[in-house]
């Protein structure tokens, strides 16, 4: 029903319905204080009809079929007149303008935007939208597992925000998995525990970056042991050369089993008087030799076990790989040893201590570049090779191998030489050479609760031992192993090891880096990310651990710097 005015001067209805009989002004004047009277109870929803407007009631006089476009464009005009238009499309735009500013004031944005509007491509997340220059061919893809976790996700941004092509391994293809990482990314889904998925995920990634983390104890095994080594196969699986061959990692030096390679090495004569030691192949279904012998209880006793004179080229490898069970007490020592020129020049070798397993086969990496100067049996400070301070050990020289026994004093062993057995038993499989790399392939989140000797127990030692567990979280145990089975692939690594995270989500707080896990102090996720992709191409940090804090004091916010400052210190 038609709302009737109040006051004298309103026409009535009547003489609305007869509109047609008069003048066009009148019928105008007369429907715009109609329609101002229908549009009072729905006040506030729609702005009023200025009855002063001639497009308006132009549009009123009209009929109705296009009363109501012309009315609305009408109401467009006036907007734009009063500058109180908002164009919906200037939305999106103002917000990424306004997001980018932000981030290149947090120094996340390092380039300048392109001016070719064709070289950006755009990115969304749940609450900004970033403009990223698009990746060339030669642009290398990363793969990144782990990438829904709070980490991963830091990872995944920072790395689009570079420009490089992203992978990621997800569980499933669901759009709440989807608007976690946007479209910025290509999926690949698959599983941890299966090898055939993780192989699809690293065909055509360049690199890889491993952020997952077991939510609880159920899942460490999986997460922490399995998806680890099975990403490293995956990847070592999958690599191919220019020509579309695929790539050794590893290369077999020796393979014990076979005469020809057990006869390349022999015992030397003792240092020392009781001394005694023979290289032989106990069991014979095995085939494989072992260095059996024994030591004077004293300290001071040495025995080694030594390669003919080689004269080996090695530069294009990384370092050894070494199948063995040692046995022997605690003060008996096991050392692999590599001699080049300056052995016969200065009496100086090369030496890196073994790790001794009872009763358990290990595999062990042996860097080039962990091994340490000796002389006399001490570290070697002097001068090498006409230069200053100790040089490192240059693999194009490599002359002979040798494992050497050594028994230390067992005030210093924390034994009892009453109770001492000298007896020592090295039984070994092979010895294998990686190839060099330049950059890490996989860099790896980790505990710096984790160390050396962490990997090296078996579970049902661990369960045995509940002193173990108390020390060391089940979770690392798994991680630890993981990383052992990594490092044995022959891939080039880099392990970030980390106390914890802060609470806040703040970036570009001063770091400190170091090759130590000492005075460690907590860092948040988003500075992690970038540790973590600037590691990936940078040749410091290769095949090294390394362990990353907040440092108000005396950090650096500059972490390529503080990468490339990073010094071996092996004594």
């Amino acid at each position: 029903m038609t709302p009737q005015s109040s006051s004298s001067s309103s026409p009535p209805s009547s003489s609305i319905q007869e509109k047609g009989k008069k003048s066009p002004a009148a019928a105008a004047a007369a429907a715009v204080e109609v329609t101002a009277a229908a549009a009072a109870p729905a006040a506030g929803k729609e702005d009023a009809v200025p009855t002063g407007d001639v497009g308006v009631a132009k549009a009123l006089a009209k009929p109705s079929e296009s009363r109501a476009a012309e009315l609305r464009q009408a109401k467009e005009q006036e907007r734009i007149k009063n500058k109180k238009f908002i164009n919906p499309i200037e939305i999106p735009i103002k917000a990424g303008r306004a997001a980018r500013r932000a981030l290149e004031s947090l120094g996340q944005v390092e380039e300048p935007a392109p001016k070719n509007p064709d070289d950006y491509r755009l990115y969304f997340d749940k609450k900004f939208m970033y403009a990223i220059p698009a990746p060339s061919e030669k642009t290398p893809t990363v793969l990144v597992v782990g990438a829904t976790g709070e980490t991963g996700r830091q990872v995944v941004r920072k790395l689009i925000l570079k420009g490089y092509r992203v992978q990621v391994l997800v569980r499933n293809l669901y759009s709440t998995t989807l608007n976690l990482l946007g479209t910025g990314v290509s999926y690949v889904k698959g599983d941890l525990a299966d090898l055939a998925s993780l192989r699809t995920a690293c065909d055509g990634a360049d690199k890889a970056v491993y952020v997952a983390q077991a939510r609880d104890d159920g899942d460490a095994r999986t997460v922490e042991y399995l998806g680890l080594r099975n990403l490293a196969q995956a990847f070592q699986d999958t690599r191919l050369s220019e020509t579309g061959k695929r790539v050794t990692t590893k290369r077999t030096l020796f393979k014990f089993r076979k005469p020809v390679d057990r006869d390349v090495w022999g015992v030397t004569q003792p240092l020392v008087d009781g001394a005694e030691g023979a290289w032989t192949v106990q069991d014979e279904r095995s085939g494989r030799p072992a260095f059996v012998g024994s030591l004077p209880v004293g300290p001071g006793g040495s025995i080694a076990l030594e390669s003919k004179k080689l004269g080996l080229n090695l530069s294009k490898f990384g370092g050894l790989l070494m199948l063995f069970k040692a046995q022997g007490d605690a003060q008996t020592t096991f050392r692999f040893v590599i001699r080049t020129s300056a052995f016969a020049e200065q009496g100086i070798q090369y030496e890196l201590a073994l790790p001794l397993v009872r009763n358990r086969f290990t595999a062990f990496r042996m860097n080039f570049r962990d091994f340490v100067p000796m002389k006399d049996g001490s570290p070697y400070k002097g001068v090498l090779g006409g230069l200053g301070g100790v040089a490192a050990l240059d693999p194009s020289d490599v002359k002979q191998f040798a494992v050497m026994v050594k028994r230390e004093p067992a005030a210093a062993a924390g034994v009892d030489e009453a109770i001492a057995n000298p007896a020592f038993s090295l039984t070994m499989e092979g010895i294998k050479v990686f190839r060099a790399r330049e950059q890490p392939d996989v860099v790896v989140l980790s505990s710096s609760d984790i160390t050396p000797s962490t990997a090296l127990k078996s579970l049902s030692e661990m369960e045995r031992d509940p002193a173990s567990f108390e020390r060391v979280e089940r979770k690392n145990y798994y991680k630890a192993q993981g990383e052992l089975a990594m490092k044995n692939t022959g891939l080039a690594y880099c392990i970030v090891r980390i106390s914890d995270f802060t609470s806040s989500p703040t970036e570009g707080r001063p770091l400190s880096v170091s090759k130590s896990g000492n005075n460690m102090g907590l860092i948040s996720r988003p500075d992690t990310a970038d540790v973590l992709i600037n590691c990936l191409f940078n040749p410091t940090v290769c095949n090294t651990e390394i362990y990353a804090s907040e440092n108000p004091r005396y950090g650096d916010r500059d972490i390529q710097r503080l990468l490339n400052e990073l010094v071996d210190l092996p004594f």
